[in-house]
């Protein structure tokens, strides 16, 4: 089984590194399909070898940015486990790490593990 992320992404440069290293820490693959972005979040991709880029021309919304990247995802072998996330939605590698220990073997194809997400601020203002 891998372990393949995916994220849609346009001008995250501020925070993509940090996603980036977090999520490389537990998947084989992070697979990401970049909305035509304006910033260095291109160039901030291919510093990971990870991280597999798949580059659009136009900007589409995150929805279909994910099926590209779901169809992307396909085409590797094997019943592999889905990690979906935004660039700003950071996964804690150690936390990460033992869950996958603890639940290896429960993880079989057609199970779906939904992780709560909390917001660190009150307010974005």
């Amino acid at each position: 089984m891998k372990i393949i992320a995916i994220m849609p992404v346009r001008n995250e440069a501020w925070v993509l590194p940090h996603s980036l290293a977090s999520l490389s820490a537990f998947c084989d693959v992070v697979l990401v399909n970049d909305q035509n972005s304006e910033d260095a979040s291109r160039d901030i991709c291919r510093q990971f070898p990870k991280v597999v880029l798949l580059e659009s021309s136009e900007r589409r919304v995150c929805e279909e940015a994910r099926w590209a990247l779901l169809d992307a995802a396909r085409g590797y072998d094997g019943f592999n486990l889905m990690v979906c996330t935004d660039a700003d939605e950071l996964l804690p590698p150690r936390m990460m790490n033992r869950f996958l220990e603890r639940h290896r073997e429960e993880l079989q194809p057609k199970t779906v593990v939904e992780c709560m997400f909390y917001h660190l601020w009150g307010d974005a203002a």
